[in-house]
């Protein structure tokens, strides 16, 4: 997929790779916990993921447990096949995906936009020459700081879900 980031002295095409978040959930039923819990372990390992949370339930009949799986995106649906093969009595899977290309480089856009609206001002901060005009400018360096870092904060985000995807 191709996005045009232009800025008003220059166009250019810049490729940006497809951002897809992934989640899946699966229910299956085991005859034996024990020996399919060690074996889940086993296959959490092999695909590099790691448990995010784990809820285990026992009552007088059974033993039910929720396990949240973080696994890097390549590796999804392999440990989601691997896991299907541990079931001996397969209830149900549903698999979402999210494509949150466009929300990412807006949101890059938009970030490098700030930044250089705040390097404007810090240029202005320089040249300021009463504490109205230093206090001032400052207060919008710190306005555009908050929104910065909020946008860096979502970048953040949407980069780990889409890295990392889950299966519960």
């Amino acid at each position: 997929t191709e996005f045009s980031e232009g800025s008003e002295k220059n166009d250019e095409t810049v490729k940006i790779e497809k951002k897809i978040i992934k989640t899946a959930n699966i229910s299956f039923g085991v005859s034996n916990y024990k020996e399919s819990k060690s074996n889940i372990d086993t296959i959490i390992v092999k695909h590099k993921a790691f448990i995010a949370s784990e809820n285990e339930y026992n009552s007088e009949y059974s033993i039910s447990n929720t396990i949240v799986i973080r696994v890097p995106a390549e590796n999804f649906e392999k440990l989601l096949a691997d896991l299907e093969g541990e079931a001996e009595q397969f209830e149900s899977k549903s698999i979402n995906t999210s494509d949150v290309t466009e929300e990412y480089v807006d949101i890059l856009k938009r970030l490098e936009n700030k930044k250089k609206v705040e390097a404007q001002y810090i240029e202005l901060l320089k040249k300021a020459r009463t504490i109205a005009e230093i206090l001032e400018v400052n207060e919008h360096i710190r306005v555009l700081r908050e929104e910065i870092e909020a946008k860096e904060g979502r970048l953040n985000y949407l980069k780990n879900q889409v890295g990392l995807s889950t299966i519960t």
